[in-house]
Parts: structure tokens; sequence; C-alpha cells
């Protein structure tokens, strides 16, 4: 669970299967789903197909497909994501490109 704040505003959850292998790095896939704010419209906020992975240092970086309901039914892009671990827990900067209609 965590908070995404920018231009998309909300609180998500997310469901990850994560394979770690023998030298530490890992593969994740999985999605999220964000109650969510997006250009002035509220709804669900869902981040799809979310693929990456993840280096021995621990750095994430991964892709995703994103679509909406409610009021952000309409709603439909794709982004990235870099997550870092620091000592308060993971900090992921996500960049997206979505559009309505």
């Amino acid at each position: 669970a965590g908070v995404v704040t920018g231009d998309i505003t909300g609180n998500f959850t997310e469901q990850l299967h994560v394979v770690t292998h023998p030298d530490g790095s890992q593969n994740l896939q999985g999605n999220a789903t964000c109650t969510c704010a997006v250009g002035g419209r509220t709804g669900t906020l869902v981040f799809d197909n979310i693929a990456g992975t993840t280096n021995t240092s621990g750095v994430s970086e991964a892709h995703f497909v994103l679509s909406g309901s409610g009021g952000l039914a309409d709603l439909h892009g794709q982004g990235t994501a870099i997550v870092s671990p620091t000592p308060q827990g993971p900090f992921g900067v996500y960049t997206a490109q979505y559009s309505f209609g």
C-alpha cells in the first residue's frame, strides 16, 4: 500500500509476484489499484501488467499499462516506474503518458 502524488493523486494497493534469483536480483509482475484523482476526475485507476526487474542494489525498474473506472473510465495510458530502497521504505518515481477518450 502507498500514496501517489503529482498529476495522479490517491492511495494504492498492489499485488506483486516476485522471483528472487541466487544473485539477489528479482523479476516482478503484478498490478496495483488506486483510488485516484486525475485531471479533476476521480475513480479507480489500475496499473496493470506491471513487469520489471530489481537489481542487486534493490533498485526496481518496471513498466505498466493504465486503465480506469468510475470517473476515470475513459482513461488509457502506459508508464514506467523506478523504485529505490530508502531507510523509510521504498520510494518510487512513476512517469505516465495517458489520455481521456
